[in-house]
């Protein structure tokens, strides 16, 4: 009796651990799809500027990214080639990974193959990142470790092993993944020093005032001065105790619920009023590990009542196409009461089929019968995964999305099922092994030294930490789990504006080079400062070799402008020389008057001969 009383207490202890240090099977699933979302839009993105960016013809050559901005222990294959065409093949062989992601297909090995290509492209052009890019690499870093692909995937629809018991996983890497969430949010929090946060609370002001990161919408928000000292205190304020209420005991399915939708919101509101990229939504992805099981149960008890009645699908069991079609339906779909049955020659018989490999066949609860791509049609139409999500849609939205669905499944259906006949059962594994939970563990006692070592910068406790051997920092660099969450701290930053470099033709006439327009320059403010960047990489690259007084970078800069303009243009209408100039705009206190907006030269440049200089 004891060692049952004993046995149920420390199963008692295991759920409780389980549910405050764990992460919900449903959630890495949601975390795996949106994470392989983001990757691929982000790497769309890129490809955009993939010759400026990527190539030798570039802002940044190889020899430069070696020998000037890059850690001598930084890796990356995409520096083996600087030509164009080697880096659209790794960009596509980068999307194709982030797909196999998506579906869940062979997740652990695809995983790590996707953390190496994002070390191998963020060392390629550091001077593009952001904290965004961080985050994704350490959420692609602990994913190695995690079982993404248990729920929702190719992987868990085939396997012949056990499925995991309970709801949470709960391991050394959960709690890593978790550990690095607070991480990023406590030493952001540390970092806030400057009085604009902790004695006159005008940080958000001067963030607001910064309008190369405002969006149109943050310029009207902008105007509403008064309610700045509580956003100041409350994003403050969460973010210091946040990270602590996720693991109070007492009732914490709720807790995490509440902190979770919190963050969530306060990254929505940088996305509405920000020109951050994809930094918001990368850090609304952070917080989705914190999903409790109660959220998920209740989302699927609705999708599910939806459902009419019990449903079966007659397919050949086995081998087949079709039953590996019903099973990744079954799973992707969401069904709880779809039940999958081998077709015997009677039910064959009576269902009016005669090929038992191809046979296809859903009955509903009444007895009607859908046959093969009708079948597909139907158990889209009516899923819980379709139910949760479109619920909120009228019904003509609803029916036209369906049919959209559906017509795209028709459409791909011959290479679908080609795809899915080369598909094997397998067993995977979801729990690690001692040597992964032992590098999982080595891996969290070195990030909170690595961040303890980076508020050294602001805390003389903390200096010790930073000067450990040389050798302790590779891994850091190699594998770029290296990290610093200084963001808008010590405070945000306090000067801004914008490009304009006005240039001239060998045949004579003015251009505007930044806008690739020939004629004068405009010197006027923009309406909306932050849209005259093209995209949060550009801004980032030029904000970054500005602020850095980097003239070797500068000079880069020039030169790609240089070879962008004339390999487009003949004779008179090459681009002959230009000079770059910065229109910096200083915020100023709540209480002062808007400062002067400073021509300031950056750059003078010839595309032909001439020596170049830094600007007067």
């Amino acid at each position: 009796m004891v060692f049952n009383i004993r046995k149920i207490q420390n199963k008692f202890c295991l759920d409780s651990l389980s549910e405050i240090l764990g992460v919900d099977y449903r959630s890495l699933a949601l975390v795996r799809v949106v994470m392989s979302i983001i990757l691929i839009i982000d790497l769309s993105m890129r490809a955009t500027d993939l010759t400026a960016h990527y190539t030798d013809l570039g802002v940044l050559q190889r020899f430069d990214e070696v020998n000037a901005v890059a850690n001598q222990f930084f890796i990356s294959f995409h520096l083996a080639n600087g030509s164009e065409l080697f880096q659209i093949i790794l960009f596509a062989i980068n999307i194709a990974l982030a797909f196999l992601l998506l579906v869940g297909y062979r997740t652990r090995i695809t995983t790590i193959l996707l953390f190496l290509f994002t070390v191998s492209l963020h060392a390629r052009n550091p001077l593009i990142l952001n904290g965004g890019d961080d985050i994704l690499r350490l959420f692609l870093f602990w994913s190695i470790f995690l079982p993404l692909g248990a729920i929702w995937s190719i992987d868990s629809a085939l396997d012949t092993a056990k499925r995991p018991e309970g709801k949470y996983h709960f391991s050394v890497a959960s709690f890593g993944l978790i550990l690095q969430v607070v991480i990023i949010y406590l030493a952001t929090f540390l970092f806030k020093t400057h009085p604009v946060w902790t004695e006159d609370y005008s940080a958000v002001h001067y963030i607001l005032n910064a309008e190369i990161f405002v969006s149109s919408l943050g310029l009207v928000l902008a105007k509403n001065e008064a309610i700045f000292p509580f956003l100041t205190v409350s994003s403050l304020g969460l973010e210091l105790i946040g990270p602590f209420l996720i693991f109070v005991p007492w009732f914490n399915k709720y807790w995490k619920i509440v902190v979770s939708s919190s963050f969530i919101l306060m990254h929505l509101g940088f996305a509405l009023f920000m020109a951050l990229g994809l930094f918001p939504y990368i850090s609304m992805m952070s917080w989705l590990i914190f999903i409790p099981a109660v959220f998920w149960d209740k989302l699927s008890g609705f999708g599910n009542r939806i459902v009419p009645g019990n449903l079966v699908l007659y397919c050949e069991k086995g081998p087949s196409s079709t039953y590996k079609i019903a099973l990744l339906l079954c799973s992707f779909l969401s069904f709880r009461n779809l039940e999958i049955k081998e077709v015997t020659p009677n039910k064959a018989e009576e269902l009016g089929v005669k090929e038992h490999r191809q046979i296809f066949v859903l009955e509903n609860n009444t007895g009607k019968s859908y046959y093969g791509f009708d079948a597909i049609k139907m158990l889209v139409k009516i899923s819980p995964l379709t139910a949760v999500l479109l619920f909120w849609l009228p019904k003509s939205v609803r029916q036209f999305i369906v049919s959209e669905i559906c017509e795209f499944i028709r459409y791909t259906k011959t290479f679908v099922v080609f795809a899915i006949s080369k598909l094997q059962f397998k067993q995977n594994r979801y729990i690690l092994t001692k040597f992964a939970s032992v590098l999982a563990g080595i891996s969290i006692i070195y990030i909170i030294f690595w961040n303890m070592g980076t508020l050294g910068i602001r805390f003389e406790s903390m200096k010790p930490f930073a000067t450990g051997p040389s050798f302790l920092y590779i891994p850091g660099h190699s594998l770029h789990l290296y990290q610093i969450w200084n963001l808008f701290a010590p405070y945000p930053i306090m000067d801004d504006g914008w490009y304009v470099i006005e240039g001239e033709l060998v045949s004579g006439p003015k251009v505007d080079v930044y806008n690739n327009v020939i004629g004068e320059v405009d010197w006027d403010k923009p309406d909306v400062v932050s849209s005259t960047y093209k995209n949060n990489r550009w801004r980032k690259y030029l904000t970054s070799i500005r602020r850095k007084s980097d003239t070797t970078q500068m000079e880069n800069y020039a030169q790609y402008l240089c070879r962008d303009w004339n390999s487009s243009q003949t004779d008179g209408n090459q681009l002959n020389r230009f000079d770059i100039y910065f229109m910096l705009e200083l915020s100023k206190p709540p209480d002062e008057p808007v400062g002067e907006i400073v021509k300031t030269p950056l750059w003078s440049h010839w595309c032909f001969v001439v020596p170049n200089t830094i600007s007067d």
